[in-house]
């Protein structure tokens, strides 16, 4: 799956805050199809410094070039995998 492919199907899944880890913060959610989106958003001190978040934050998947990383799986299958670093 292209990364343009990926955007059109699944930007507007909604995504929930599930944890923080060195200076990485994942998101988690489930597409309409069953698809498994784990997205990150993070990477340094500069990119979370200002980012107000709490446990119940949610958030639009959006395009894939708006996090760190993204993988997603499909009935056990990965069907994407993006990193940006």
């Amino acid at each position: 799956m292209t990364d343009d492919e990926f955007n059109d199907t699944y930007r507007d899944v909604e995504l929930v805050f599930d944890s923080y880890y060195k200076y990485d913060f994942t998101f988690k959610g489930t597409a309409p199809d069953g698809a498994k989106i784990v997205a990150t958003f993070g990477g340094n001190p500069d990119d979370i410094y200002h980012y107000d978040i709490s446990h119940n934050s949610k958030k639009k998947l959006g395009t894939v070039d708006q996090w760190m990383s993204i993988g997603a799986t499909l009935n056990g299958s990965k069907i994407y995998d993006y990193y940006d670093g």
